[in-house]
């Protein structure tokens, strides 16, 4: 009896060090888009990236459109947690390209509201 409490008291422990190395992170929270690590952005190199380069590293963007002579192709990315007082993530990484199809720039920018991918949160105006 007393070995199975060490156990069970070994086990609690070991279950509440993962749940605050993970940040409380459930299988229950809601992700929709792509998300795109800094360190992504940071590999793709201004004038030499070309636009295979980003569709083979983050996939074809949900989104393209042309501003100011610019293609401009934008990633959004949202996470719902189950928590109600953990953070929610909600931001577009943006990428542009030049005429000849090298990129411009490449950087995180805010949430577009109306675009998570989801059809219940774009009616609901998140």
């Amino acid at each position: 009896m007393e070995i199975q409490m060490k156990r069970l008291s070994v086990l609690l422990a070991a279950s509440t060090i993962a749940l605050a190395v993970t940040g409380c992170a459930t299988p229950f929270d809601h992700k929709t888009g792509t998300y795109v690590a800094p360190e992504t952005i940071a590999a793709f190199a201004k004038g030499k990236t070309t636009r295979e380069d980003v569709v083979a590293a983050l996939g074809q963007p949900p989104e393209k459109k042309e501003v100011m002579g610019k293609e401009v192709w934008t990633y959004p990315y949202m996470n719902l947690p189950a928590n109600p007082y953990a953070k929610k993530t909600q931001e577009t990484t943006v990428v542009e390209f030049d005429r000849n199809g090298k990129l411009i720039s490449a950087y995180k920018a805010g949430a577009v509201p109306g675009k998570t991918g989801n059809a219940m949160l774009d009616a609901a105006g998140m």
